[in-house]
């Protein structure tokens, strides 16, 4: 059940000094259906001008605070993810909860309790770390050990995202397996690629309990194809971000540097929301990415071109074994 917790919201809001005149606010795309409500009780609440960001929002990466800058917003409110960096102008960040239920703590339990699991580490992306404490409490009561990593990064205890797998990292050696709480796979593939020891995700939406493990192979498999298909191309695009969470600059002209280096062509592109459209009739014959992750591992089959990582990139170009391989990270 997800908890928007609007009455805590407008209670903070509220209490802030000066009041907002102008707010601007941004939901991730899968929320959207909540904008509507959200906006007409800020406004009854606060009486100040809300405007309304319906660009597409993936994550705490592509915060609006540019947009709010613009229109000389005095607060920005981003919902659905926590705080990764320093925004532009005062932020509140507003993570919406989902409530775990005591059917899904034993269905788990009973799970690790048949894999023979004495020390597991929780992880969650942030609409659903809040509760991690709930399930590690209850999981210690069946006698299951529960750590959630946490490293000096802008992370909550025992949060991961599919681009930065830190926190997990910190407690590898202590725990027999690793369990991602939570919806996609994205998160729980980087989880997965992250770690050595056995990966497991429940799935609270459907109540599914997953063996990462089973994805392992397929994935590398997949990305064995398109890396096969980057060495015949000629030509490469490099695809960069301006938002401040996938800004690589730095990454992509180092990738431009080496396809030179091996007698090919490459263009840097600048694109903050990369589509199919996007691309086309620009005689690229392999895409490299360097904005956000998800781009190249989750939505590569909807790119007539490969759309491969930098770290692929030198996989293809033979400056790395594909035993070596290492899945994209953005660290925070």
């Amino acid at each position: 059940m997800l908890d928007l917790d609007l009455e805590g919201l407008l209670t903070e809001v509220k209490a802030l000094n000066p009041a907002p005149k102008t707010m601007v606010v941004q939901f991730p795309d899968g929320l959207k259906i909540n904008l509507r409500e959200v906006v007409e009780r800020l406004e009854e609440a606060t009486h100040a001008e809300v405007i309304s960001v319906l660009d597409p929002c993936f994550g705490a990466c592509d915060l609006a605070d540019d947009k709010a800058k613009k229109y000389a917003a005095d607060l920005l409110i981003h919902f659905g993810h926590s705080k990764l960096y320093h925004a532009a102008v005062k932020t509140l960040y507003w993570p919406l909860h989902y409530r775990v239920s005591e059917e899904a703590i034993w269905k788990i339990a009973g799970k690790l309790k048949a894999l023979k699991v004495k020390t597991v580490s929780l992880n969650a992306a942030s609409q659903y770390v809040k509760d991690l404490d709930r399930l590690s409490k209850a999981l210690e009561r069946e006698g299951i050990h529960a750590e959630q990593g946490k490293t000096k990064s802008a992370l909550e205890r025992g949060q991961v995202l599919g681009c930065d797998l830190s926190n997990p990292r910190t407690v590898e050696g202590a725990v027999d397996a690793h369990l991602f709480y939570g919806d996609g796979l994205f998160h729980a593939l980087g989880l997965l690629f992250a770690s050595k020891k056995p990966c497991y995700q429940f799935n609270p939406l459907l109540m599914e309990w997953v063996d990462l493990n089973q994805y392992h192979d397929k994935f590398l498999r997949r990305r064995y194809a398109l890396i096969g298909k980057a060495q015949e191309a000629k030509t490469f695009g490099i695809l960069m971000s301006s938002k401040v969470g996938q800004f690589r600059k730095k990454i992509a002209v180092e990738a431009k540097k080496l396809i030179e280096k091996h007698g090919k062509k490459a263009f840097l592109f600048s694109l903050d929301n990369v589509n199919p459209n996007a691309l086309m009739g620009l005689g690229i014959d392999c895409w490299v990415n360097t904005a956000c992750p998800r781009i190249a591992t989750d939505d590569a089959g909807l790119y007539k071109e490969p759309m491969i990582t930098h770290e692929e990139l030198k996989v293809a170009l033979g400056e790395k074994k594909f035993e070596e391989y290492v899945f994209d990270e953005i660290r925070h």
